[in-house]
């Protein structure tokens, strides 16, 4: 992967620049960093600036242009204008999947499900563009969301643009679209599933905690767990046993069958050849188009584009954006930490973390490792 990116880079500095590959390897390992001086004197930039010079700097660049304004006007409602107080305005809706894939938490599965019918039964939307950003998590909820495209397929055009990390559950909410829209570097496919079981193994011991239970069912205490004061998370008292562990396995090769079986149905493609792209292998995102687990290769202003012209929206019509989930409502607790000097965001991300490895302990899940998946 790490020398797909660079070729990846290499492409695209190479070309934008105007230099030969040879000459991307030289500056590459020439030095560490290059200063802004430097920089011009190779061609790396074009000019130099601050943000405060933004104004004149693209007015150098482009005489015509009379005022810079900021880039949330470009999907603002279109002012009316003459006699167009009526006018009927198409729209499109974006629908935000972001975070770990879980029922309520992460991308929000229950949520999204309605965010995603009430797109497809509303009169005013001609196309639907879901933006996935998820390295997975559990099954149920990836599906969840799935089984809404698989429904309502061909009634309007769904696109689906992946972000930094689409992959496993978040391919599996990707696979059913009209057209996957990824960036070159999206890590995606990782077509695969996974488990982990925590336990403990002679902590409550060495810190003096008791514990007995009481149980009937020959599995029903696997998982079974103690707390201790203050740390809300409980931690389970045994691992598991060869039997379980038997078990397990093959709950994770009925999964995997599954998957492979959906992404085979979604994408028109033939069982087999899945399999050989599969067995949680992660693509970058023009290796995944090489290999036909996504169709185009751009941004999410490539994947809207896409959407109007799929919709028939011609270029010169007003076009209104519906986004979703709505944005919450200003949280200032995201100020104490700098009201007080203190940073908790790090502790917090970290204790995030750790809770949800053991909220989802044993359970069996298409997902990437918890490495891929931003806490903060």
């Amino acid at each position: 992967m790490i020398d797909e990116w660079y070729s990846i880079s290499a492409d695209m500095i190479s070309a934008s620049r105007n230099i030969s590959k040879d000459k991307f390897d030289e500056l590459v390992n020439g030095e560490l960093n290059y200063n802004s001086k430097k920089a011009i004197d190779l061609k790396l930039v074009d000019k130099l600036g601050r943000i405060t010079d933004i104004d004149s700097l693209v007015k150098d660049y482009d005489k015509s242009i009379t005022a810079v304004v900021p880039s949330g006007f470009l999907y603002s409602e279109p002012a009316p204008i003459d006699d167009q107080w009526a006018y009927e305005t198409s729209a499109i809706a974006i629908v935000y999947a972001i975070g770990a894939c879980d029922m309520n938490s992460g991308i929000a599965a229950r949520t999204l499900v309605n965010d995603l019918k009430m797109a497809y039964s509303n009169s005013r939307i001609k196309a639907i563009v879901l933006r996935v950003d998820s390295p997975g998590g559990d099954a149920l909820a990836s599906d969840y969301i799935a089984k809404v495209v698989r429904e309502n397929k061909g009634k309007k055009p769904l696109i689906v643009s992946q972000g930094t990390v689409a992959g496993s559950g978040g391919y599996w909410l990707s696979m059913d679209a009209d057209v996957i829209v990824s960036t070159p570097m999206t890590i995606t496919g990782s077509i695969g599933v996974i488990g982990g079981f925590m336990y403990d193994k002679g902590l409550k011991d060495s810190i003096g905690i008791s514990y007995d239970l009481v149980k009937r069912g020959k599995f029903s205490d696997l998982g079974s767990s103690y707390s201790m004061p203050i740390i809300p998370i409980g931690f389970p008292a045994r691992p598991m046993n060869d039997e379980e562990l038997s078990l397990v396995k093959k709950e994770i090769l009925y999964l995997y069958d599954d998957f492979v079986e959906k992404v085979a149905n979604g994408r028109k493609m033939g069982v087999d050849k899945v399999k050989e792209l599969a067995q949680g292998r992660i693509w970058s995102g023009r290796d995944a188009k090489a290999n036909g687990l996504v169709d185009e290769l751009g941004g999410l202003s490539y994947a809207i584009d896409l959407a109007k012209k799929k919709a028939g929206i011609q270029d010169d019509k007003n076009v209104k954006f519906y986004e979703f989930p709505k944005s919450r409502m200003f949280n200032f607790s995201a100020f104490i930490p700098k009201l007080i000097g203190i940073d908790i965001e790090k502790p917090k991300s970290e204790i995030e973390k750790i809770k949800f490895l053991f909220d989802m302990n044993g359970k069996v899940m298409p997902m990437l490792p918890i490495d891929y998946l931003d806490f903060e």
